[in-house]
This record gives structure tokens, sequence and C-alpha cells, in this order.
């Protein structure tokens, strides 16, 4: 139809459907080595020194929560191992193939972990977590300002 009517050649098509592909799959293993930096470096850590709080005052804290939190940790650490098998196999695709894989698998490799990671979330201390939490941020705005620095 784009030759038919001189919008584009058949090569220019290709060109752009190209440029797309490899476009869409970049983005989504940025996205995908964001997440597994992010779980790596600071949800597992915050949510295992957590956990050590727990052990430490484990006569007051239900056998239940500690038992949740340890498996959250670990399905947690599982699904970002998997998701960054996942990334590791995306770069070994050509441009079509790893456009799919990065839907059909990563993307919903990352909804698993994220799923991990949002739970945990729920249940770590805030002094614990590492970023505001949805919480926080929702209630930011809400805030009573500090009229401490009022020059009036």
């Amino acid at each position: 139809m784009f030759e038919k009517y001189g919008v584009f050649s058949r090569k220019e098509l290709d060109s752009f459907v190209e440029v797309d592909t490899v476009n869409y799959t970049s983005v989504i293993n940025l996205e995908a080595l964001a997440l597994v930096n992010l779980s790596n470096r600071y949800v597992i850590p915050a949510s295992i020194s957590y956990q050590n709080d727990l052990l430490t005052n484990s006569a007051s804290i239900p056998a239940k929560l500690k038992e949740h939190v340890k498996n959250l940790i670990g399905n947690s650490y599982d699904a970002t191992s998997v998701l960054s098998d996942n990334i590791n196999a995306l770069s070994k695709l050509e441009s079509h193939a790893a456009a799919r894989y990065a839907n059909d698998v990563v993307k919903a490799q990352m909804k698993v972990l994220r799923t991990y990671l949002d739970s945990l979330e729920e249940v770590v201390d805030q002094k614990y977590w590492p970023y505001p939490t949805y919480e926080e941020i929702l209630l930011a705005r809400h805030k009573v300002r500090d009229n401490s620095c009022n020059f009036d």
C-alpha cells in the first residue's frame, strides 16, 4: 500500500521497521537491566537487613512473618536470576526474534519480579527500604508544609 501511493519504497519501509524493532528491544533491555540492578543492589540487601533484625528479635516476632519475608527474599532472588538469564539470551537474538522474546519472555519475567519486589515493600519496615514507598509518594503531596522558613 505504501509503495502503491508512493509514500515509502519497500526498502524504506523495511528500514523503518528494523529501526523501530531494535529501539523497542533496546528499551526493554534497558528497563530489565535497571530492574535487575535495583533488585540486586538495593531491595534484596535492604530486605535481608530487615530479615536479620527480625531474627535478632525472634522471640517477639511471629514465625509466619519471618517465613513470609524469607520466602519473598528467596523468590525475589530467583526471579532476578531468571531475568538476568533472559537478558543474556536476548542479547544473542536477531532483531525480530529479539523483539518477540523481549515482549513475550523478558516483560513477563519483569512482571513476576516486580510482584515479589512490591510484596517486599509491603512488609519491610520503611527505615530499611532504600526508596520512597508508594504510600510516601502519594502522601507527600498532602502533607502540611513546614513554615519554619517563612520570612514574613
